[in-house]
C-alpha cells in the first residue's frame, strides 16, 4: 500500500512543481486545501491581470514594430519626444508632462533603442541624430553629467560617430551629410552645425 501511496502522491503532483523539486512541508496538524502529495502548486505569476497582460503584449508588440521597421520606428519616436519637448516649453503644459505615455515608457523605449543598436546598427547610422535625441529625452541629463554617457548608456558609445566630452559637458553626434549635432547636457538643447 505504501507503494501505491507514493504512485498517487507523483499523478497528484503539478508538473511544473516536479521539475523544480519544491516540496511542501506544512507543520504538524496544518492541512492546506488543494496540496496534495506534499508539493505546493507553483504560478510563477499567472494569470496575469488584464492590465499586466495588456502592458506585456504592448512591450512586445513595440520591440516587433521597432525591429521589422527601424527607420519608421526612430522617426516617429524622434518626432513625438519633439512634440513632447515643445509641450514641455509651454507653461501650462507644465502640469501634466510627467504623466504622458511617452515620459512613463522612458525605460522601454531606451530597451528598444539598444536592441536595434544591437541588432541593426546599419539602420541606426543612419538616423544616428534622431536616435541620440531619444536617447538624450530618455536620460536624465544630471545622470549622464555625473556618471557619463559610457556608463548611463553604453550601447550608443560603439558608434565611432559619436562622442562624449567631459569637461564641457557636450555630445558631438556625427549626423549625414557631413554636419555634426552638438548636445549640451546642462540645458538639453542641440545644435546642428
Amino acid at each position: 500500500m505504501p507503494a501505491q501511496d507514493e504512485e498517487e502522491k507523483d499523478t497528484t503532483r503539478c508538473p511544473l512543481s516536479l521539475a523544480v523539486g519544491k516540496p511542501h512541508s506544512p507543520s504538524a496538524g496544518e492541512q492546506k486545501p488543494g496540496v496534495r502529495g506534499g508539493f505546493a502548486p507553483i504560478t510563477m505569476g499567472l494569470p496575469l491581470s488584464p492590465a499586466a497582460d495588456s502592458a506585456r503584449s504592448a512591450r512586445h508588440a513595440l520591440s516587433l514594430i521597432a525591429t521589422a521597421r527601424p527607420p519608421a520606428f526612430i522617426t516617429t519616436i524622434a518626432k513625438e519626444v519633439h512634440r513632447h519637448t515643445a509641450l514641455a516649453a509651454n507653461t501650462q503644459s507644465q502640469q501634466n508632462i510627467h504623466t504622458t505615455t511617452l515620459a512613463r515608457a522612458k525605460g522601454e523605449i531606451l530597451r528598444v533603442i539598444e536592441i536595434l543598436i544591437e541588432k541593426m546598427p546599419t539602420d541606426v547610422v543612419d538616423l544616428l541624430v534622431e536616435v541620440m535625441d531619444i536617447i538624450m529625452y530618455c536620460l536624465e541629463g544630471s545622470l549622464v553629467k555625473k556618471k557619463g554617457l559610457q556608463e548611463c548608456f553604453p550601447a550608443i558609445c560603439r558608434f565611432y560617430m559619436v562622442s562624449y566630452y567631459e569637461r564641457s559637458h557636450r555630445i558631438a553626434v556625427g549626423a549625414r551629410h557631413g554636419s555634426v549635432a552638438l548636445y549640451d547636457i546642462r540645458t538639453g538643447k542641440c545644435q546642428v552645425k
